[in-house]
């Protein structure tokens, strides 16, 4: 006989009862509210810190009946929604978790006419042994403080023509990516060693680190280039948290950093003997290893094929690691079959060169600088 050693609760709210559950620290969506009624049933499971929220926003519900109220908390992957409703009985709490199309709710009334949820609040507040005083950090709700959210709209103000400085085509404002800059100071480069192996997908590598690290309003990861990739985290703190650890990943290192702006950028003295290489458009029929391999050789050396070109992922572009200095990898490959001669292009994955000039008047394509820059 299986026993269920989850703790629990239980609310009576009017007719209905609210049914609280503590599946333990080793889950990620750790708590579950769950609604009973006349022929009704249902729940909902969230994570910590959507939980917090809830407590919060549970108050704030309860203080400004004059207007709508409607709060939404997103995670990576997860939404969850909070609505107040005008039912006959009075007011309701609606409130929603979706994922991936898919949505679940549970209703929550007041515990009296026009007393709010406040009460609620506190009882869920003693559930998960929090004060409401946690519930906010430095001046800011769990909401700011721990939401992955989304990228920001980045406003940003480029130079008209006849405004731009000597030495660049594009000329960027520099105060006007400042609210992106913020967005990625909480993120990290992880640089995963090779060790002769195909790179694992992104998404093999962020189930990886969401189990592993703990992180409770979860993580997201991104590929940047070659063997390089993006955690988004939801704080400054839990990437700091992180970034003292020792990571292996399947039994290769993978090293974090702080993002920086100039981070994955090529610089003057930088040297690569290994190289990512798109095949892009490449005719199905020659979607095969040997053919890679073939390919890979007439770059310099063959080394392997990348895991979402070797599973089909997507057909845009092959992906395979050779052998070869950046410059030394043609632009172009061309393939021939029968009375058929295929040109195909080929595209190297590398960084921006990047170097200081404050004057900003340097060919980044000539092989010398000028003092200043060295």
């Amino acid at each position: 006989m299986v026993v269920d050693r989850r703790r629990k609760a239980m609310l009576q709210v009017g007719s209905k009862s609210l049914e609280l559950v503590d599946g333990g620290e080793g889950d990620h969506l750790r708590y579950g509210l769950v609604e009973r009624g006349s022929g009704v049933r249902r729940g909902i499971w969230v994570s910590e810190i959507e939980f917090i929220w809830l407590c919060l926003i549970f108050e704030d519900a309860s203080s400004e009946y004059g207007k709508e109220f409607l709060r939404s908390y997103r995670g990576f992957m997860r939404k969850v929604k909070v609505r107040r409703l005008v039912l006959e009985r009075g007011f309701i709490l609606r409130v929603e978790v979706r994922v991936s199309g898919r949505a679940w709710h549970v209703l929550v009334p007041e515990l009296c006419g026009n007393g709010g949820w406040v009460d609620i609040s506190k009882k869920f507040w003693a559930f998960c042994g929090r004060s409401c005083s946690e519930g906010r950090v430095d001046g800011r709700s769990f909401l700011e403080v721990a939401n992955i959210g989304e990228w920001p709209e980045n406003t940003v103000a480029v130079g008209e023509k006849g405004e731009k400085r000597r030495g660049c085509d594009v000329d960027v404002r520099d105060d006007s990516t400042q609210k992106m800059m913020r967005f990625l100071e909480r993120c990290l480069v992880g640089r995963m060693e090779k060790g002769g192996l195909a790179l694992p997908a992104a998404m093999e590598v962020q189930r990886w680190a969401q189990k592993t690290w703990k992180v409770t309003a979860g993580v997201q990861v991104l590929e940047l280039r070659g063997c390089l990739f993006l955690f988004l985290l939801p704080s400054f703190e839990e990437a700091q948290r992180v970034l003292q650890g020792d990571w292996i990943f399947k039994g290769r290192r993978l090293d974090l950093e702080w993002w920086s702006p100039v981070g994955c950028c090529v610089k003057p003295g930088d040297a690569s003997s290994e190289v990512w290489v798109k095949i892009l458009g490449l005719p199905l029929q020659f979607w095969d290893f040997e053919v890679f391999r073939e390919i890979g050789n007439h770059c310099g050396g063959f080394l392997f094929v990348d895991e979402e070109t070797r599973q089909r992922t997507h057909l845009q572009w092959a992906r395979i690691a050779v052998r070869a200095p950046p410059e030394n990898v043609p632009a172009t490959v061309k393939i021939a079959t029968g009375s058929w001669l295929f040109k195909v292009t080929l595209w190297v994955e590398k960084g921006p060169k990047v170097v200081f000039l404050p004057s900003l008047e340097v060919n980044l394509d000539r092989q010398e600088m000028s003092p200043e820059v060295q």
